[in-house]
């Protein structure tokens, strides 16, 4: 009976400790499950708050700025500059915050760079975004992200300009689209001689 006893009181206390493992186990996986919710929570607000404070540099009316970046970069200003400058993090800051949360296991790998596959050519394959991707924000940001980016601009074609030309060309005939220059670029190089006019007679 004795012996009963012990094989029984073993085996409970076995059963006993294994059920203390499992609780700390479910604990610390809930614990570190709240931690990843929290990160990301912050990188969220990050990116939010980041966005809120840079997005009034862009002004009221950012299209004209934007459209020279993409069609006419020889004609920008430092205020244009600025302007597309915001544009473009805030653009890159969002398709970032996706390769974030995947490395904190809240999204996987394919969803973050589906993302970049979305975006990435759309808002950098060409023109003055290009570049400044090459030059500024490329050496922001970790290899493994920019690697991604890099394929994506290296093979992508279907930039935001690229789709405006295609449809614009859908729309009208080739003849009044050969004599079309954007207001965004009639604007800027019919004010600039007149400055220059300005200076030489000071």
């Amino acid at each position: 009976m004795n012996v009963n006893r012990v094989k029984l009181a073993a085996s409970l206390t076995i059963v006993a400790n294994i059920g203390v493992i499992l609780g700390l186990i479910i604990v610390a996986y809930e614990v570190n499950q709240n931690s990843r919710l929290a990160r990301a929570a912050l990188i969220s607000e990050g990116n939010t708050a980041s966005n809120e404070m840079f997005v009034p540099l862009m002004g009221e009316n950012p299209s004209d700025a934007i459209a020279r970046a993409y069609e006419c970069p020889e004609t920008m200003d430092f205020s244009d500059f600025v302007v597309v400058d915001t544009y473009l993090w805030t653009g890159v800051s969002s398709v970032y915050r996706n390769y974030l949360l995947a490395k904190e296991g809240l999204l996987t790998d394919v969803e973050w760079k589906l993302e970049v596959d979305r975006y990435a050519a759309w808002y950098f394959g060409s023109g003055f975004p290009r570049e400044w991707w090459f030059t500024e924000g490329e050496p922001a940001f970790e290899p493994e992200f920019t690697a991604h980016m890099r394929t994506n601009l290296d093979e992508g074609d279907e930039t935001i300009y690229a789709w405006w030309q295609a449809l614009r060309l859908a729309t009208i005939s080739t003849d009044a689209d050969a004599s079309i220059v954007s207001t965004a670029c009639q604007k800027r190089t019919s004010v600039k001689p007149a400055n220059k006019a300005m200076e030489t007679d000071t």
